[in-house]
């Protein structure tokens, strides 16, 4: 199993979905490969040799090296204004290669002919792959990988509008350059098209198997394995490379529940689409997340919850931690209380 996250997402931390998936295949002893096609192909444009067209991109150009490490350093983050200015000049070189059709930010992805929001322009990159601004990337980089890996499946896993167009350029890719391979695609994007009461899959002879929510039982199940006896596992994040996000530190991503506790925000998509809330024990939780921060040694954890559950805020607020934490909350009674803050503020 060959497990790819795409661009384009904001490249701060690992993607917390595909460590998920590797966890529960490594539970059953099924070798599995991830990539984070995310943080590796913005690295890879910044990095491309091209011509300055102005003053400010040969300044980004010639100090890219220095630019990067400014915004993996804490010191800039504590001024503003600067910070803002080396998003900027990386930025700069995000885009010093690419036409007047596309537009490429750390947070979002502009096809100036095609839109994400529609099926048949999804179709339509994947048929025109080779004018993505990717395609390079998996021609020199992620076919290397893949043959590396010797893989049958390919999963890849779509949460975000500003992975769309790239992950389709990918399928149709993928569809060219491998056609044996099978193509499994899941995420939270795919499941809120699946969820539509009018969903039609539009995608038939692009992608095998597209999955609806969590996506751990149906990999295993595909691989012939259960979910390791109805047991627990880890997510598994050997596949990171934390030192190239580009975060003051590294950021370990970690869910304490899945669906939402108040689940009444008419606006949400769990609502929406019909998701439980299902919490996990904050004893359990906390051990878990002590084997993980004792495994990768993160400088923060980021609680990716809906709405961190009370019952796990009250955890936390027991004790101190080796790491900072963040995270949504819902305001609360129990926020109200001063001496709980005060406790939260300590953890």
């Amino acid at each position: 199993m060959f497990l790819i996250f795409p661009p384009v997402v904001k490249p701060c931390e690992p993607p917390a979905g595909v460590a998920h998936l590797a966890g529960a295949l490594a539970s059953c002893n099924i070798s599995c490969t991830v990539m984070d096609a995310n943080i590796e192909a913005l690295l890879w444009l910044m990095h491309k040799d091209v011509p300055a067209r102005d003053n400010w991109t040969k300044r980004a150009l010639a100090h890219r090296d220095d630019f990067l490490g400014d915004i993996r350093d804490k010191p800039v983050y504590s001024n503003v204004s600067q910070y803002r200015q080396r998003v900027m000049d990386l930025g700069r070189l995000l885009g010093a290669s690419l036409s007047d059709r596309f537009r490429i930010s750390f947070s979002d992805y502009m096809d100036h002919d095609l839109s994400p929001h529609r099926s048949r322009d999804l179709i339509r990159a994947a048929e025109d792959f080779k004018s993505n601004p990717f395609y390079d990337f998996f021609e020199e980089r992620l076919s290397r990988r893949l043959e590396k890996s010797r893989a049958s499946h390919v999963g890849i896993s779509l949460c975000f509008l500003s992975q769309a167009l790239t992950t389709f350029a990918l399928i149709g890719w993928l569809r060219c350059r491998y056609p044996s391979l099978k193509i499994i695609l899941g995420g939270g994007l795919v499941t809120s098209w699946m969820s539509s009461p009018g969903w039609k899959d539009p995608f038939k002879g692009l992608v095998d198997l597209m999955v609806k929510g969590a996506g751990e039982k149906p990999l295993l199940e595909l691989c012939g394995a259960s979910r390791n006896n109805g047991g627990e596992f880890l997510p598994d994040f050997d596949f990171a490379a934390w030192d190239r996000y580009l975060a003051p530190g590294r950021i370990l991503p970690f869910r304490s529940s899945s669906g939402c506790y108040w689940n009444r925000c008419r606006f949400c998509p769990e609502k929406a689409e019909g998701h439980k809330f299902i919490p996990g024990d904050p004893e359990i939780l906390l051990k878990e997340l002590g084997t993980l921060v004792n495994t990768h040694h993160p400088d923060h954890v980021h609680f990716l919850d809906n709405a961190i559950p009370p019952a796990f805020l009250k955890a936390l607020a027991a004790g101190t931690h080796s790491f900072t934490w963040y995270g949504f909350v819902r305001f609360s009674r129990l926020l109200t209380d001063e001496s709980f803050c005060r406790a939260l503020f300590r953890s």
